[in-house]
This record gives C-alpha cells, sequence and structure tokens, in this order.
C-alpha cells in the first residue's frame, strides 16, 4: 500500500488493524445461519421421523384393522380364545397379517384381558388397562408410540432397540361399539433406516441453501461496505492531489490531541505553502499548477514517516501532522522538505516552499493550528524558502 493511502487506516502509531467490519459480519452471520440452519434440520428431521411413523402405523392400522374385525365377533371378545378358535384366528393372522415387520400382536377387551396374542403364554392374562388403551377406548383413535423391548416380553432374542407401539380400537364385524382394541408392536430399524435417510438430505439440502444464503448476504453486505468506504474515502481525500483533505486533517489532530491527555505525548504541527504560486498559475496556465500541486504532494511524502499524516489544507497550502513527535525533529524534517522541492525544478521552473513549525504543549486545538500559521506568515515575511519555528509551544 502506498502513503496515499495510509491514512485511511486511521492507526496510531503501533496499533493493529482491527478486524474490518465484513469479516465481522461473515463471521457473525455464518453462527446465526449456522444455529437457524441446525434448528431447521433438526426440527425437519423430528417433523419427518413422526410423519414416517404416522403413516407406517395409519397403513398398518387400516390394513389391519379392517382384516382383523372382518374376523372378529363380539363373542370372540368376550373371552380367551383358546382351541379350535385359537388355532383358525392365529393360522388367518399369520396367513393374512403377521410378517417379518410384526413383532408382536394382541387383542385386548374393554377389561383389560388379552383375548389373543402370537405368545401364547399372554392369552388370558388381564392388565390394568394402561393409558394408551384408555385414550384408544375413549377417543376411538389410532394411537402411534416408541416402546423399547423391556416391556417383560420376551423379544430381546430380536436384537433391536425399539419398536413402533401401535393401538388401534377394533368394533367387531356383528356390533357398531368398539368393544376393543388390537395392539402391534412393528420393528423400527427398517422406519428408522428411511428416517435417516430422508434426514440426510434433509440435513444436504439446509447445508446448501444456508451456504447460498449467507453466500448472498455477504456478497451484498460486502458490496455495500466497499461503497460506503468508498464514499467515506471520498469524503475525506482531496480529488487534485489523492492526498487526506482539511476535513481529515482536522479529525487527525482532535485525535492526537486526544491521546496526547491520555498517556501525556505530544505531537508537532508543520503548515506549508508554495512560494510566489499565483505568479507560477498566471505563467504557466491552471493544468500546470495543478500538475506542481501534485508533484509538491509526492516530493513531500517521500520525507515523512508511514504514519505521519500529510494533507492539502487549503489551495497551495499543505500540513503536516507528525504523532509523537518534538519540536526539533519536526523542524528537521520541515527543513527535509523544504530541501526536497527546492532541489529539481519542477516541469517548467524552479518552486520553492516556507514552512511553519509548531509543538502541541496541553492547549487547544485552533491554538496549535494558529502558532503553526503565525510561524508560516513569519517565513514568508522574511523571504520565503525557509522554516520558521512558533515562538512557544501550542
Amino acid at each position: 500500500m502506498d502513503k496515499h493511502n495510509q491514512f485511511l487506516l486511521s492507526l496510531e502509531p503501533g496499533q493493529k488493524p482491527s478486524i474490518s467490519p465484513s469479516h465481522q459480519f461473515a463471521a457473525f452471520s455464518l453462527i446465526i445461519l449456522l444455529i437457524l440452519g441446525g434448528t431447521l434440520a433438526w426440527f425437519l428431521s423430528i417433523q419427518i421421523a413422526e410423519q414416517m411413523a404416522t403413516t407406517t402405523a395409519d397403513m398398518i392400522g387400516h390394513q389391519v384393522s379392517a382384516m382383523i374385525q372382518a374376523e372378529l365377533s363380539t363373542a370372540d371378545l368376550r373371552e380367551p380364545m383358546s382351541g379350535e378358535r385359537y388355532e383358525a384366528f392365529d393360522a388367518f393372522l399369520h396367513r393374512n397379517i403377521i410378517s417379518s415387520q410384526i413383532a408382536r400382536i394382541k387383542v385386548w377387551n374393554k377389561k383389560g384381558l388379552v383375548v389373543y396374542s402370537d405368545d401364547s403364554a399372554l392369552i388370558g392374562q388381564v392388565f390394568p388397562l394402561t393409558e394408551e388403551l384408555g385414550e384408544v377406548f375413549a377417543d376411538k383413535d389410532v394411537i402411534v408410540q416408541l416402546a423399547s423391548l423391556n416391556k417383560g416380553e420376551n423379544l430381546s432374542e430380536q436384537g433391536l432397540g425399539q419398536l413402533l407401539e401401535i393401538y388401534v380400537p377394533l368394533t367387531p364385524n356383528d356390533s357398531s361399539e368398539v368393544l376393543g382394541a388390537y395392539e402391534v408392536y412393528l420393528y423400527y430399524e427398517p422406519i428408522a433406516s428411511a428416517v435417516r435417510h430422508a434426514q440426510i438430505w434433509i440435513w444436504a439440502a439446509v447445508a446448501v441453501a444456508m451456504a447460498a444464503l449467507w453466500g448472498s448476504l455477504n456478497w451484498i453486505f460486502t458490496r455495500a461496505s466497499r461503497m460506503i468506504s468508498r464514499q467515506r474515502q471520498l469524503a475525506i481525500t482531496d480529488p487534485l492531489t489523492g492526498l487526506p483533505n482539511r476535513r481529515y486533517l482536522l479529525e487527525q489532530i482532535k485525535n492526537e490531541r486526544e491521546r496526547s491527555k491520555r498517556y501525556g505525548s505530544t505531537f508537532s504541527l508543520i503548515i506549508l505553502d508554495m512560494d510566489f504560486f499565483k505568479k507560477y498559475n498566471d505563467a504557466y496556465g491552471h493544468p500546470a499548477g495543478d500538475e506542481a500541486l501534485r508533484e509538491l504532494a509526492n516530493r513531500m511524502l517521500k520525507c515523512v514517516r508511514t504514519f505521519d499524516t500529510i494533507a492539502r489544507y487549503r489551495g497551495e497550502e499543505f500540513a503536516i501532522l507528525l504523532p509523537e513527535t518534538n519540536l526539533a525533529y519536526a523542524e528537521r524534517t520541515a527543513n527535509r522538505i523544504r530541501e526536497e522541492v527546492a532541489v529539481l525544478p519542477f516541469a517548467y521552473c524552479p518552486i520553492t516552499v516556507s514552512l511553519g513549525v509548531a509543538c502541541y504543549n496541553g492547549s487547544s486545538q485552533n491554538n496549535v493550528i494558529a502558532a503553526a500559521d503565525a510561524a508560516l506568515y513569519q517565513a514568508k515575511s522574511r523571504g520565503r524558502n525557509r522554516v520558521c519555528v512558533a515562538a512557544t509551544n501550542a
């Protein structure tokens, strides 16, 4: 980066650049979108799992319910099935319903009596009505839930961790009332596998969508930041020389004054004026005068440090702000600039400059500017092409 653009960093000597707003926005928006995307994917995954379980339960429930209800009579729900009736009903279920996906099936009456089960040891046992059976009998709705294998039933040999438990109300073929319910345990692993497959696609889709959204937001923010930065640069830059303008200089003097108060440091100010610039303009024209101002800016930049600020102050006047600089060093810098300008002629003729130097020592911002201005006036009144120092610190 050349010295023309150094001033845009607005850094104090030794100060490290801070993270840019664009990078801050990128990090912040990434965190927010990760949280939102993760929450959305998690929510959709749960919805998918519940929907697939419900859909499977509804499908199995309605299919099985229609076949069982057509096969059952009111008498079948009064007492446990046995003998030929059990064998006929059991054969019917194994032929039409029970498959590799079904781990257990039981038929209950409203008193909690198991009238049928594919595990014959359970037939004839009476259990207190569970909350699920109570809801089925009361609301006549299908209930679906996940169940573990630790229910005291001999299913552990299947080696599966969870089952899908479905409760369906039963209306026998010779009745219009719900007189019982059947309970089916489905192996959940095939459903879980389908759910995992769907969830992978959900997470992938959400990730792609969040990445696209993050890229779009960052592109918009970066573009807006650049436009704002460009407008700010134009507001504090002299369009002819590319140096900072008076507005920026006054901001920096204010900042240096505040820093001096905090740390007990000091700074110096040089105000420079091109000698007989009006005559140069009249003799060679305004374009030549503009070129001379640009050349003067380039020569001054060779004589200062990277954290010093050179600004176009007004017309053919320039100001140099020297942070952490005493009066003696500022005077040497001013003389170095004067010699750099005078050593080689400009495009049409030699040009000289007069400079006034002042050092801040606790007074106001206006005082240090006035002191440097008075020293410049003194240099011009003594014959120009010289450096004068303010009589006292400002």
